[in-house]
């Protein structure tokens, strides 16, 4: 499975696209022009879009899994005329492509989803309560053209148990 296309010195990871043929990729001459710094240029985003593409449309089961049932909640990152605009929605019933973010919490203070804050999460999740990382998935996904984006912290209602159990299983 590809999960490298960003890596920071903390071991942040941005999952672009799961497929059982890019564990190859992986440690490949290919995969050092992106592994280990921010993906941020423009020449960089048409070098990883070519790639996703070459693989999309050369491998037959990179094709087959593009494109799935959403989680239950993702965030929409289209940000239309506000680059800031970023928002919790339901991605209950809908089929489409999203990225999702895999970090280690740590003990820095992050914006979680609760069942006091999912309303407002809803309405918008203010870029200035995100922490680095989430902002970089978010400028990373948008420059590929992926709409949605799963964080953990953010997409499972974190003090609701049953959400938590259900969620989690479905990611795994």
């Amino acid at each position: 499975m590809l999960h490298y296309l960003y890596s920071d010195s903390t071991g942040n990871q941005i999952t672009i696209f799961d497929s059982p043929l890019a564990d190859s990729w992986i440690g490949s001459p290919a995969s050092k022009k992106v592994v280990g710094r921010l993906v941020a240029s423009p020449d960089d985003f048409s070098c990883v879009s070519s790639w996703l593409q070459t693989c999309l449309t050369s491998h037959k089961q990179c094709g087959q899994v593009w494109t799935s049932s959403l989680p239950t909640r993702v965030l929409d990152d289209s940000a239309g005329d506000n680059h800031n605009l970023v928002r919790l929605v339901s991605g209950a019933g809908i089929r489409g492509v999203y990225a999702t973010l895999s970090h280690c919490w740590g003990n820095l203070p992050i914006q979680t989803c609760s069942r006091a804050s999912i309303s407002e999460l809803k309405r918008t999740v203010p870029w200035e309560s995100l922490c680095k990382t989430f902002q970089d998935a978010i400028l990373v996904t948008r420059g590929l053209s992926i709409k949605y984006l799963w964080i953990d912290s953010l997409c499972i209602i974190q003090d609701d148990n049953d959400d938590c159990q259900r969620e989690i299983g479905n990611m795994a």
